[in-house]
């Protein structure tokens, strides 16, 4: 072997070993990528079922709001009604 076969040979080692840490290190960058995206997709799922939860929270409080809104509608229009038939009986309508 020749100086010059040897240099390319001493070349090609390098840039082999270059590239295999290259792509090494791509494999390891890939596999942090995977468990990023997976606990990404945990938390994503997390949030949804907290904002399911929350969502049916503010539902039945509106629905409790909604009820009590009617009763005392209700409430105010027996009160008027009562009122009106007092002042019937006494005259005063």
């Amino acid at each position: 072997m020749s100086a010059g076969e040897d240099d390319d040979s001493k070349i090609i080692e390098k840039l082999v070993s270059i590239q295999e840490r290259i792509e090494n290190g791509f494999t390891k960058i890939n596999k942090k990528i995977a468990a990023l995206k997976y606990e990404l997709k945990g938390s994503i799922k997390s949030v949804r079922e907290e904002l399911n939860e929350v969502t049916k929270s503010l539902n039945a409080a509106w629905g409790e709001v909604s009820s009590l809104q009617e009763k005392k509608q209700n409430s105010t229009t027996a009160t008027s009604q009562h009122h009106r038939r007092e002042c019937e009986v006494k005259g005063g309508f």
